[in-house]
């Protein structure tokens, strides 16, 4: 703190307040000291790091060593589970010898084996064996384990294992006295399918000690076993204390939040420590391993006490030093005090000796500020005085300018008051100066907002401390309230010699007049914009010197098409044509040069979009004051519109003028008199007609008036017309009127008044027309209208003649067929041979296709009434195929004409669609080819041409060789009862329906039919149709199984449709192959391919039965005479009527299997596949179900005239095992119903019959109160009216004739119930009189499965079928509940599959279904996937050898009696024994018993029946469960 002594206020001595200050001793300590800080932070943390890198490496090793232990002890549980799973599938546990499985467990009990015994537990819970370390027997189940090896435990830690089939870690308490538990793996045991056993793996408690001390850890390490919930289940310390109990709840938490971890806490012990735990890989247990804080850093403390105390006493020793040093320093320094006060004071100056170097040359620089001192004081004096005078001068002229300037100034100190202000700014404020000095500067201003304004701006200048200037102020003044002001202000810093701020120095100028003029000008420029931008003229500005645009308005944009950015400093060369600029230039250039006012009336302009504009010009130069030209001024003015408005104008006079002349020649030209009358009642115009009628010259009658041209008793008899239009009323009517040459005629006159703008009648239009010619052609309509109704009333009387004549010819043909498809049906349940049942089926094929001919008359008329519905189902395209050869075939083959399937390898077979409509249309299509072509090829081709994951695009094309069409014929052929010529029905026959019904069927599926043809040459029919798939989604193409892989083909057919068709499928399969055309060529190729010598090349030969020059079997003779010939396995290619006699001979010519043409490629493959695999041949025919039993017990009234399908119809109902009776009409029905109506279960009810129809019986039923009686019309009349009328007549269901016998035999089921009838059921059977079973079939242990059930093929063959029904979409529904994660439900279904299959001799499916379900519960989705895919392979191999099976007929047994009821509960706990151990003789038991049950419910017996038949063993046994709990309550 610096202070000025009393007595000496002008000199420069001041004295300071030293006891504040530091000594230089205590500096210099406090230096060393600092100096020394550095070291002493930097031991600390030093210190800090290896500590923070000890703890972090501690909890590094100790998670190491829990991973290290996880893995050990997984290791050990994986041995052990692997162990079991070995032992579980051993074979003496299935057969049931415990002591041979004891052995077996008892070696694997080896010293280094981490399990201590085996345990076998079944499904009660109950120990069935138990095999310990080193005991030399086992203990059996009536044994007891010793009490140091826990018992398996309850049934309901098992229950996982026996309900899911899953491998089960646990653990077990123990009694040892080291309070470990013991750890167990369950694994189970299956036995015919089913979990029977589950085997437990005990593992040694003491194993983790041994595992912690190969790990070789300090003592003091802790290690635990923990569960999934945290609860320890091992411990090598105190595990007596500890084990059961939970882990501490931070420790929970983070086995919660992760698999592994480390983390700093306390034991259970209360030890704080750092702990780490890892799970094991495959199991919820986790190891905890944990390392105590006071050990935990034994191998750095001893070092830290040492080094701390080696820096501490360097730091004492050198503060002491410096302790010493400093106050030595501190006495030099002291001793210059003295002097240099002397100094300040201007006394004598006395030093005193100095001690060091320093002191010294401060002590010589004291004398020299002596002498430096007294020679500037002197100095300092003289300049003084000088400055003071300029001062006074420099305040006079600053006075001065204060006063005279023309601004307003003002000076202010830092508080804002005014210390100068001169007579300008004070006049302002409407005061002297000497009221403002002293003052705050807003106590003088009265405006508030310049007060802040100005306040801001000095507040600014003193926080910057810079100027400011060119600031505005808007306000009034004190002297001028009213009158608004404004100033422009400038703010500067004034400041001190030492450059401090000590005032602010303010300047202000009035400006408002200058403001006033700006705005005034901005205004008169504003205005002239605006004028200049709305004109509606082009305005445009040029300089003189160059003629660049300088301005160019609104207006101007519009013309010229572009902005004005685009024009501004631009020429005319830049936007017009170089001939029309130069016009521009030189047209500028005059009018600069002249001076005048230059107008150019019309000038075309073509603007930038193209438009043509015309101009009118006035163009003017503009002059400086000197008279010189310095810009150009256009004005445009856009006469385009008014141009084209002209010429609008102009051709609208001479439109009018034609118009004129126009309407003149229709009016003297119409038929008709024209006249117009205005409102004088005179004549403006009338037309020749009119003239020629009243006998005047148009001349005459124009401009005369309605009386004089009428007449009198005209005018007379129309006044009342005329007043009426003449009001605005339109008017016509009838008259009789009298020709100038005496002539009545009949006229039809229209009034029309003319109106104007406001609606006012100026006029009206006369029309008369002429006719009397119509008035006479009414009378003769009248007669002809009479003539019409009675011929109408004939063609309605033939229609319905017609529409009877139909319905009776369906009738008539429809009777004899449906016993041909009935006989047929049932011919086909008897045990036929090969080529007999072909016969039956080609009949059914065959009898189908004729009612398809009459069904085509039927379409027709439904197709005209527009009753035709497409019936959309699932439809296979190769079945439908293989119908189409059935029909067409032989009359193809009959004539030389091969018939050829040409279908694409990537056609999808599954469709949804109409099949019977396609079929219908490729069939007559198809016969359509096959009649017209006498030699060549019929070839129905199906290509593939678009494709989404629901639909495809297919095209359909039916190719022929025949005579072809003229183009001329080609556009009616498609018209109903139409062929090429009239010669085409005598030479081929036909209606000429069939190409329209395929036309109209084809526009019905939402497609067209074309043809191509030239006489000669053969025809094509395409039609392409969008058909859904029946799977979404596009298939991937399924693997070829191994036998089928990169195999080498000869194909030898002399058609090179068939052989170019036959190699793009087998080549699209990867396979090789080879083509011939003649047995020659084909020998030649054999020659080269199969030889006897060498590697095998050929894999397969598809030869032709039909060859040019040699037929097949002459081929295959000489190939197998020739030794040198190593022939393949051969398939024989032959029409079908053929394939009967090839396979007569195939083993004499070693045919491996005969292939039926024309053949598609899904038959071929099957062919193949079934010579590679060894398996049977799918039939191409289809395979119906078998009836034997479908409608066991239920009655049927059979209501039907004809004796053959009364007899057709009673053997198909009595083979399926109904009841039949017979009416022969409906009255006698009614009758046999009146006596008795619970006499049947359903009737069938035919609707043509005599006495009674059936329409009248089913109406007499329904009054009689038989409401309930399921009644089922059968009608040959197909025509939907007869549909119509039995559903009124109140029957429930409609089967037309030919009966289709599965539609009959499910409409039945759908209204009535089976019952148990075993006599019913077997009474139109067969019995089989030899056994058809094959010697194996594809993906099935055959003697296995026989086996199971008790050699039973027949029921073998019922459940094997069943097995798609139940099983078939096993796949898809795992992989749907896949994608909703519902992986439990997933492992159900497969572990089902399992057992059905196993039961069943699928065992490729049970294998497959049990790695698929391991792979599940392990979470591998990859395995999992292929697994999914292997086992649908597998599935759909099982699934195609069932449909190939045909269902053996039972023979007939004897109907057992009913048991007594005791028998009957026995039987029930058998069959609940036989389910329980899923024992296939279940089946056959149920049989058994099920006559007896019927009085249990019918219901709750064909759930029992759907429950086993399914192989569902489990809900079939909680059903017999149910029944026996009802028995006993009984």
């Amino acid at each position: 703190m610096i202070q000025w002594p009393p007595d000496q206020q002008g000199d420069a001595a001041v004295t300071t307040d030293n006891g504040k200050l530091p000594t230089i001793r205590s500096q210099i300590a406090l230096l060393v000291l600092v100096c020394a800080l550095p070291s002493v932070v930097g031991l600390g943390v030093m210190v800090q790091h290896f500590y923070q890198r000890e703890t972090v490496q501690v909890s590094r090793d100790a998670l190491v060593t829990a991973r290290a232990v996880s893995a050990a002890i997984e290791h050990d549980i994986s041995e052990a589970e692997s162990t079991a799973l070995a032992l579980a599938a051993s074979p003496s546990l299935a057969a049931g010898d415990l002591a041979a499985f004891a052995a077996q467990a008892r070696k694997q009990l080896r010293p280094n084996f981490p399990g201590a015994r085996f345990i076998l537990t079944d499904a009660a819970g109950r120990q069935v064996l138990s095999v310990a370390a080193g005991a030399t027997a086992p203990a059996l189940a009536a044994e007891r384990p010793s009490s140091a090896i826990p018992a398996a435990g309850p049934p309901a830690r098992l229950r996982p294992l026996f309900e899911q089939g899953r491998t089960v870690a646990a653990n077990l308490p123990s009694s040892a006295s080291d309070g470990q538990r013991w750890l167990a793996i369950d694994v189970p045991v299956e036995v015919n399918g089913k979990v029977a056993y589950a085997l437990t793996t005990v593992l040694r408690h003491d194993r983790l000690t041994d595992l912690l001390a190969e790990q070789r850890l300090p003592p003091h390490m802790i290690a635990s076993l923990l569960d999934g919930d945290g609860v320890i289940l091992a411990r090598n310390k105190d595990a007596p204390r500890f084990v059961g109990q939970s882990a501490p709840p931070d420790v929970l938490d983070a086995l919660r939040d992760g698999d592994e971890g480390a983390m700093r806490t306390v034991s259970m012990e209360g030890i704080k420590v750092y702990a780490a735990f890892a799970k094991l890989p495959h199991h919820n247990w986790r190891i905890a391993v944990a390392m105590p804080e006071e050990h935990a850093l034994d191998g750095m403390m001893p070092s830290v006490p040492l080094v701390t105390g080696a820096v501490t006493l360097l730091v004492l020793a050198g503060f002491a030093m410096s302790w010493l040093m400093g106050g030595q320093i501190g006495r030099s320094v002291s001793a210059l005090t003295q002097p240099a006060h002397a100094l300040a004071t201007g006394e004598p100056m006395v030093l005193a000796p100095s001690n060091f170097l320093e002191a010294e040359e401060v002590a010589t620089a004291l004398r020299q500020v002596e002498g430096d001192i007294q020679r500037h004081r002197h100095q300092l004096e003289l300049l003084v005085a000088e400055r003071t005078a300029e001062l006074a001068a420099s305040k006079a002229l600053l006075e001065n300018v204060y006063a005279s300037a023309p601004v307003g100034l003002s000076f202010v100190d830092l508080d804002l008051r005014i210390v100068m202000i001169n007579e300008y700014l004070a006049a302002i404020n409407d005061k002297p100066v000497s009221e403002h000095i002293g003052r705050h500067f807003g106590d003088v201003i009265r405006d508030e907002q310049v007060i802040r304004d100005v306040e801001r701006d000095y507040r600014k200048v003193m926080a910057t401390g810079e100027a400011i200037s060119g600031i505005e102020l808007t306000g009034t003044a004190p002297g001028k309230p009213d009158d608004v002001r404004h100033w422009l202000t400038g703010y500067f810093p004034v400041r001190s010699a030492e450059g401090k701020l000590i005032g602010i120095t303010g300047l202000l100028l009035d400006i408002t007049d200058q403001k006033r003029t700006e705005q005034e000008l901005r205004q008169s420029k504003q205005l002239f914009k605006s004028v200049v931008e709305h004109m509606p003229v082009s305005l445009f500005v040029k300089r003189a010197s160059d003629l660049r645009f300088e301005m160019l308005n609104h207006q101007g944009e519009l013309t010229f098409g572009l902005p004005r950015e685009v024009f501004i400093g631009k020429n005319d060369y830049d936007f017009f044509p170089a001939d029309q600029a130069d016009a521009f230039t030189a047209a500028d250039r005059a009018v600069l040069a002249s001076g005048d006012v230059v107008e150019i009336p019309e000038e075309p302009l073509t603007s930038a979009d193209g438009q043509l504009h015309y101009l009118h010009t006035r163009k003017v130069a503009l002059r400086d004051d000197d008279g010189k030209p310095t810009h150009l001024l256009g004005i445009a003015i856009d006469i385009t519109e008014r141009k084209r408005a002209d010429e609008v104008l102009r051709a609208t006079s001479a439109s009018l003028e034609r118009s004129n002349a126009f309407i003149r020649a229709i009016a003297d030209n119409v038929p008709g008199m024209v006249v117009y009358w205005d409102e004088q009642m005179r004549c403006r115009f009338a037309n020749k007609y009119f003239a020629e009628f009243m006998g005047r010259p148009v001349e005459d009658i124009l401009g005369a008036t309605i009386r004089d041209v009428l007449g009198e008793r005209l005018y007379q008899e129309n006044l009342s017309h005329i007043e009426s239009v003449m009001a605005g009323t339109p008017q016509s009517f009838y008259q009789d009127r009298l020709r100038a040459d005496g002539e009545m005629r009949f006229v039809w006159a229209s009034y029309f008044p003319d109106l104007d703008d406001q609606g006012k009648v100026c006029g009206f239009f006369v029309m008369v027309s002429d006719v009397t010619e119509l008035k006479r052609g009414e009378l003769r309509l009248h007669d002809l209208n009479d003539q019409l109704i009675r011929a109408r009333d004939r063609a309605e009387a033939a229609s319905r003649a017609k529409s009877e004549f139909v319905a009776n010819m369906s009738h008539e043909i429809r009777t004899p067929m449906n016993a041909i498809l009935g006989l047929a049906r049932l011919l086909e349940e008897a045990p036929l041979e090969r080529r007999e049942r072909s016969y039956v089926g080609k009949i059914q094929l065959a009898t189908q296709s004729l009612l398809a001919v009459v069904n085509d008359v039927l379409d027709f008329s439904k197709i005209e009434a527009g009753q035709l519905k497409l019936d959309i189902n699932r439809l296979n395209l190769d079945h439908i195929l293989t119908s189409i050869g059935v029909v067409i075939s032989q009359a193809a083959w009959d004539k030389g004409v091969e018939p050829i399937f040409a279908v694409g390898a990537d056609v999808p077979m599954e469709l949804v669609g109409d099949a019977m409509r396609l079929q219908q249309v490729l069939l007559n299509l198809a016969s359509n080819a096959v009649k017209f072509t006498q030699q060549g090829e019929v070839v129905l081709g199906v290509r593939l041409v678009g494709s989404s994951p629901t639909h495809v695009s297919l095209e359909f094309s039916v190719r022929d060789t025949g005579i072809g069409i003229p183009h001329d014929q080609q556009e009616h052929m498609f018209d109903a009862f139409s062929q090429a010529d009239t010669s085409t029905s005598r030479q081929y026959g036909g209606t000429g329906l069939g190409l329209a019904i395929c036309r109209r069927l084809v526009d019905l599926m939402g497609s067209s039919i074309t043809v191509q043809s030239e006489p000669g040459r053969g025809s094509v029919f395409r039609f392409t149709l969008v058909l859904e798939r029946a799977v979404t989604g596009v298939p991937t193409p399924a693997p070829l199984p191994d036998a089928l892989q990169g195999l080498a083909l000869l194909v030898v057919d002399d058609n090179a449709t068939v052989r170019d068709m036959l190699a793009r499928h087998c080549l699209s399969l990867g396979w090789s192959v080879w083509t011939a055309d003649s047995g020659a060529a084909a020998l030649a190729l054999l020659h080269k391919l199969a030889r006897s010598v060498g590697p095998r090349q050929l894999d397969m030969l598809l030869l032709d039965a039909r060859l040019p020059d040699m037929d097949g079997i002459g081929l295959l003779t000489q190939a197998h005479t020739d030794h040198s010939l190593q022939l393949p396995p051969t398939i024989m290619m032959a029409p079908d009527h053929l394939t009967e006699e090839m396979q007569a001979l195939a083993d004499t010519l070693h045919i491996a299997s005969v292939l039926a043409k024309p053949s598609t490629p899904s038959r071929m493959m099957a062919a193949i596949t079934a010579v590679r695999t060894g398996t049977a041949q799918p039939s191409a025919m289809p395979v119906s179900t078998p009836l034997a039993g479908r409608l066991a017990g239920v009655r049927v009234l059979l209501v039907e005239d004809n004796e053959i399908n009364q007899e057709m119809a009673q053997y198909i109902l009595l083979h399926a095992g109904a009841r039949v009776e017979i009416a022969a009409n409906g009255k006698i029905a009614v009758d046999m119903l009146e006596a008795d109506g619970a006499r049947c279960d359903a009737v069938l009810m035919d609707l043509q019959m005599p006495v009674m129809n059936g329409y009248e019986a089913t109406a007499a039923l329904r009054a009689m109160g038989l409401r309930d009686l399921p009644i089922i019309a059968m009608t040959a009349n197909a025509m939907e009216e007869d549909r119509r009328l039995a559903i009124e007549a109140g029957v429930d269901a409609h089967v037309p004739k030919p009966i289709d016998v599965e539609e009959m035999i499910d409409t039945l089921l759908r209204f009535t119930s089976v019952r148990s009838d075993p006599a019913a059921a077997t009474a139109g059977g067969w019995a089989v009189e030899r056994d058809d079973r094959p010697a194996e079939v594809p993906g099935i242990d055959l003697d296995a499965a026989l086996k199971r059930l008790a050699g039973n093929y027949p029921a073998f063959v019922g459940l094997l079928k069943r097995f798609e029904n139940s099983q078939g979409g096993t796949v898809s529904d795992v992989r749907t509940l896949l994608a909703h994660n519902k992986r439990e439900e997933a492992a159900k279904l497969l572990h089902r599959l399992r057992g059905v299959a196993a039961n069943l001799g699928a065992g490729d499916i049970a294998r497959i279904s049990a790695q698929a379900e391991i792979a599940l519960h392990q979470d591998s989705d990859a395995e999992l996937a292929f697994m999914l895919t292997a086992l649908d392979q597998s599935i759909a191999v099982v699934t195609a050898a069932a449909r190939t099976l045909p269902l053996p007929l039972p023979a007939g047994t004897a109907v057992p009696e009913q048991r007594a009821e005791m028998d009957l509960t026995q039987a029930l706990q058998e069959l609940v024994s036989l389910l329980q151990t899923n024992n296939m003789k279940a089946l056959t038991h149920f049989q058994s018993v099920r006559p007896s049950l019927e009085s249990s419910g019918h219901g709750t017996v064909l759930a029992l029946a759907n429950a086993i038949e399914t192989l569902d063993f489990a809900a079939a046994e909680t059903l017999v469960r149910d029944l026996l709990k009802r028995k006993e309550n009984a």
